[in-house]
């Protein structure tokens, strides 16, 4: 599907068994473990770590408006809101440093447009911004809510078990099959997609919903990339993950 040098392997020379196979010929071809690496990501940590810090400083400041609300209305969706909060602010921290701190992956795309693609879905969510509120589906703010919480909480958990092998951009570090990732292989964008969802929701509008769509479209096309770059550097391991482990939705 793809020619020699729309991947970039960066082959560790402690890896003898399938990542040296998959790098000694076909799409893949043997690139010095240090050279070629994509700045992209280590640029996307910085901007992570500049938005975690505002927002720590947000969630502090709306936790004595939420104090002050929760006299007013029901605990429950107080609650709700400042948990959504709290992890929002958890998993982009801990992506910063992840990002940061990141090692040289076995393989990553060379091409311009998986990056491009990866990144645009990553900060997908920036577009919700410039669309209108209104009130076309009167759900309420239970619904919208605790849509946010479980895409969030589901992120937030994804990344704690993905860890190093964690990256904006297409990149293969190890296929990781603990966690949610034994039950769904990108539970992290489904998270993304639940929670953009309640986002839309809240929005209420159908403007709102088709950026939503969009935004779905972009997650699902960013793991089609990478499902290709796995299935490339990691053939034999991560073909034997994809047919026990549904995309998306658990397979039963």
């Amino acid at each position: 599907m793809y020619g020699p040098g729309e991947f970039e392997p960066l082959c560790k020379q402690k890896r003898k068994s399938s990542v040296d196979a998959s790098c000694a010929g076909g799409p893949l071809s043997l690139a010095n473990h240090f050279d070629m690496h994509s700045p992209a990501d280590k640029s996307v940590g910085v901007v992570f770590l500049i938005i975690a810090i505002f927002q720590w400083i947000e969630t502090f400041g709306e936790s004595k408006t939420l104090f002050e609300l929760s006299a007013h209305t029901s605990y429950p969706l107080v609650t709700s809101i400042a948990l959504s909060n709290l992890l929002s602010s958890v998993y982009i921290s801990l992506a910063a440093i992840i990002l940061l701190g990141a090692k040289k992956p076995i393989a990553e795309f060379r091409q311009f447009f998986p990056r491009f693609l990866a990144i645009s879905a990553t900060f997908s969510a920036v577009v919700f911004a410039l669309v209108p509120a209104q009130n076309t589906f009167n759900l309420g703010l239970y619904t919208p809510i605790c849509l946010i919480l479980i895409g969030t909480g589901l992120a937030s958990v994804s990344l704690f078990f993905l860890r190093r092998a964690f990256s904006v951009t297409p990149q293969v570090r190890e296929v990781v099959t603990r966690g949610p990732y034994a039950i769904i292989r990108h539970p992290m964008y489904a998270g993304h997609i639940f929670a953009l969802l309640g986002l839309a929701l809240l929005k209420g509008s159908f403007l709102a919903l088709a950026v939503w769509l969009a935004c779905a479209i972009l997650q699902a096309w960013r793991a089609f990339y990478e499902e290709t770059l796995f299935g490339s550097a990691l053939p034999d391991e991560y073909d034997a993950y994809r047919q026990n482990v549904g995309a998306i939705l658990p397979r039963f």
